[in-house]
């Protein structure tokens, strides 16, 4: 295996290069599977290179073979990082032949190999069969090379049930096939956008600005004074037009809820079909979309009783989501857009969403210190009735020149 020649992109070289330093300087095993999975499509491109060096091909397994990936949580992330390692150019002849040809592989390399071959047995079997021959097969012919002086009975025991592994084939593609994102419109608008763009908690403690009285009015004749002007009243129209029942029914159901016991009955109805609540917040995953760095995340919750989630009134495709959860440092918002639905999946409280604002990472935090404390303050996913691929680009584009 050569170094990457002088043919390859220095840019492309360089950004795998930061890549893989980043995934290993990553000390905790499900932000490093994080990591990867929102980057997805980098990993895939490192994976598929036929241009690395030794100290790569090294790197990747190291990361493929960290401890403290996680092994319960994140099933289907895992699924997708092992399954595509086993499909890759990596596994099917770049650590074949760096373990074969390579006189500086060393025991501690071939023990990452050996640990690799248990990890795609235990999250992809299905394809075990049909693509582990090359890497197992080098990983024995360095054992027979050695005089099998490095192995014990448990490990040769693994290595012999690999070797004897009845899994059928399964005639899967050696490519995931390009599949149709529904949030194409939000990612291709470049979300997240200014942070002006979204409420905050004090709009939600005080809404006055989304109020009517407060918007400033569009002229239907005459020109605007100046064209800061003309984009800031458009822009402050636009938000409150996108959020203002939001923002409207999070103040009355939230803060306000006397005030709310006093509403019409026409206004109440009004303010309660503007948000709906769901309770037992969890991450349970991330799912990679085909050529794109946009990750995907399972979000499970609680469904309400008797819901028909054949007609789709609830959680939209691009439907906008909150998240409201509980750090040391007090509320943290998250806000995120429905890309996958499923009426067979929503009915088990299984739902696919993009975070456009707020770190995932950071929820997961608040989610396991909810389940650690035993805190009362619980975790609370928001749907709005907004269509944000639709008013975000425009929404976006003002805020950007106002800024």
């Amino acid at each position: 295996i050569s170094e990457a020649s002088a043919a390859s992109p220095p840019a492309a070289l360089a950004a795998a290069e930061g890549f893989l330093s980043t995934c290993l300087a990553t000390p905790d095993g499900r932000c490093l599977l994080v990591q990867v999975m929102q980057r997805f499509k980098m990993w895939k491109t490192v994976l598929g290179s036929r241009q690395l060096s030794p100290n790569q091909v090294v790197a990747i397994l190291s990361i493929a073979t960290r401890k403290q990936l996680p092994h319960v949580l994140m099933r289907s992330s895992l699924r997708s990082l092992f399954g595509g390692l086993l499909r890759s150019s990596f596994a099917q002849s770049m650590l074949p032949a760096y373990l074969l040809g390579s006189a500086t592989a060393s025991v501690d390399t071939l023990r990452q190999a050996e640990e690799l071959c248990v990890l795609l047995k235990s999250h992809c079997p299905a394809l075990l069969r049909v693509l582990i021959h090359p890497l197992l097969a080098s990983v024995l012919a360095w054992h027979k090379r050695e005089g099998w002086r490095h192995i014990d009975f448990d490990r040769a025991k693994a290595l012999g049930e690999l070797s004897l592994a009845q899994d059928p084939p399964v005639p899967l593609p050696l490519s995931d096939p390009p599949e149709q994102d529904p949030a194409a419109a939000v990612a291709s608008a470049g979300m997240p956008g200014p942070s002006l763009t979204y409420p905050t908690e004090e709009d939600f403690r005080s809404p006055g600005e989304f109020q009517p009285k407060a918007l400033p009015r569009n002229k239907e004749t005459g020109a605007f004074a100046s064209t800061e002007e003309y984009l800031e009243t458009h822009f402050r129209l636009l938000r409150a037009d996108c959020f203002g029942r939001f923002v409207e029914s999070m103040f009355y159901r939230a803060f306000a809820q006397e005030e709310f016991e006093g509403l019409p009955a026409t206004a109440k109805f009004g303010v309660t079909n503007a948000v709906r609540f769901y309770s037992d917040i969890e991450l349970a995953g991330l799912n990679p979309v085909p050529d794109s760095d946009a990750a995907h995340w399972t979000l499970c919750f609680t469904p309400p009783e008797g819901e028909d989630w054949l007609t789709p009134s609830r959680m939209c495709l691009g439907r906008l989501l909150m998240v409201v959860a509980f750090s040391e440092a007090g509320n943290e918002l998250f806000w995120a857009v429905v890309s996958h639905r499923d009426p067979w999946l929503l009915r088990r409280g299984i739902l696919g969403v993009e975070f456009v604002r707020g770190d995932p990472l950071l929820l997961l935090h608040c989610l396991d210190s909810q389940r650690l404390t035993g805190t009362s303050h619980h975790a609370r996913l928001c749907e709005s009735n907004v269509a944000f691929t639709v008013t975000y680009p425009l929404l976006r584009t003002l805020a950007t020149t106002l800024i």
